[in-house]
């Protein structure tokens, strides 16, 4: 299972079916525990665990893992006495490689798949059998090699997104992240590839109450408005040349909230 490609399979899968911010953060813990146990297909955890990982109450978690199960992304099953709910994680991909158009452009590689491809198709009827499995086991052992490379070249983009927003807020506030903050980051730094909308966020998030959970509720209420970019944001919530705040009212409570505070910071 590939943790990134989860991820935002995930979120382009929950813009449709909208799943509740509890069980956004459940599925979360769960991949990541799931992730640590290197991908077993069924694992234990218990209720006091996901609280901690989480923050949720019992009843909360108790009602998300249902939301998830209903949905088809985890199944889960209930014990007797003390003993610890078994978990598994559905995945999108079910185990499989990535499909050709779901992977990140790259010629040098097309071709080489290309070029292998019609050596198979051409070779097929004469070589022997012993000889065409060789051939697909290298076949294979080169597509493993590209998704390695990808996953990497993808790990990397998120490292560098990290470190930016990060030196940004501190060097913007003059505090380090907290480590909620940290890890909210981290997970946005994966699967958002603008820095200046990520930077949004944080400057629209502190001094929050709840900094961490209100950085986590901009960027899900983006993402289900189709903002993807920074420019994205500009089109929708302000001008670019004079940058003034749109008063008309918003479907999205939380949105109409953000758009006062930015008048008001702007007044």
């Amino acid at each position: 299972m590939k943790y990134i490609s989860e991820i935002k399979a995930f979120y382009d899968w929950n813009e449709v079916n909208q799943l509740s911010p509890s069980s956004i953060v459940l599925w979360h813990a769960l991949m990541h525990i799931a992730n640590k146990t290197m991908w077993q297909d069924k694992f234990t955890v218990s209720i006091a665990v996901l609280e901690i990982k989480t923050g949720l109450k019992k009843q909360a978690i108790i009602t998300a893992r249902n939301d998830l199960k209903r949905y088809g992304r985890i199944d889960f099953e209930s014990r007797k006495g003390n003993q610890s709910a078994t978990y598994s994680i559905i995945p999108f991909e079910d185990g499989k490689q990535i499909e050709d158009d779901e992977r990140p452009q790259n010629p040098i590689a097309d071709d080489k798949r290309t070029q292998t491809h019609t050596q198979i198709h051409t070779q097929s009827h004469t070589q022997t059998r012993p000889q065409t499995r060789t051939q697909c086991h290298t076949i294979n052992r080169h597509r493993q090699d590209i998704d390695k490379t990808l996953e990497r070249e993808n790990a990397r983009a998120g490292e560098k997104i990290l470190r930016e927003c990060a030196s940004y807020y501190e060097e913007t506030f003059g505090i380090p992240l907290s480590g909620s903050m940290m890890r909210e980051l981290s997970f946005r730094a994966s699967v958002c590839d603008d820095a200046q909308l990520i930077k949004q966020a944080l400057m629209l998030s502190h001094d929050k109450q709840n900094e961490a959970a209100y950085f986590r509720t901009v960027m899900q209420n983006w993402t289900g408005e189709g903002i993807r970019t920074y420019q994205q944001y500009c089109d929708k919530y302000a001008s670019v040349q004079t940058a003034p705040v749109r008063t008309e009212k918003s479907s999205n409570p939380f949105m109409q909230l953000l758009r006062e505070e930015e008048a008001n910071g702007q007044a």
